[in-house]
């Protein structure tokens, strides 16, 4: 088996104000801003590693709630095999439209390798989250679970991905 990917964002703006064009004879002044980010995650179980990855669409009734064990109970999209992960490298969640989302990582054996906290996400918003630089964060049998509620009152369905080091069974 081989596994390789890429997560890459690029954050841009740029402002034109009034008050610093004032200053300006030959051309506006612009305040730009950008971030580019570009990181390749090879085959392994190192640093800059990943060997494992799941995603799923996941829909929650109208005020509806799920308890997600991400250490053990996954099962693999391609090969039906469950996956244990013991690092998390990289862990998206998007909210899609009408789901309003409170995921909360506070819960009992609340996975707290990302923080100890909960972050409500509106429709359309996306919760990103990635450690290239070291190991990744630990999860185990303790520390695995994400409460997810629907706080809209009308239910819909969220994305979650997640990539890092496992085995499969």
């Amino acid at each position: 088996m081989s596994l390789d990917g890429r997560v890459d964002y690029v954050i841009k703006f740029d402002q034109v104000d009034a008050a610093l064009t004032q200053t300006a004879e030959l051309a506006d002044l612009i305040d730009a801003l950008s971030i580019a980010e570009s990181n390749s995650l090879s085959f392994g179980s190192g640093v800059g590693q990943v060997n494992a990855f799941w995603h799923d669409t996941r829909t929650l009734g109208v005020g509806g709630s799920e308890l997600l064990d991400i250490h053990d109970t996954l099962i693999d999209p391609a090969t039906g095999k469950t996956i244990t992960f013991s690092e998390i490298k990289v862990f998206v969640v998007r909210c899609q439209s009408p789901l309003e989302l409170k995921m909360s990582f506070d819960v009992a054996n609340g996975w707290i390798g990302v923080f100890n906290a909960t972050v409500n996400l509106n429709r359309g918003d996306v919760f990103i989250w990635h450690n290239f630089s070291g190991l990744g964060a630990p999860i185990g049998a303790g520390n695995s679970d994400i409460g997810f509620l629907d706080t809209g009152g009308a239910g819909g369905d969220y994305d979650i991905i997640i990539v890092g080091i496992g085995t499969r069974s």
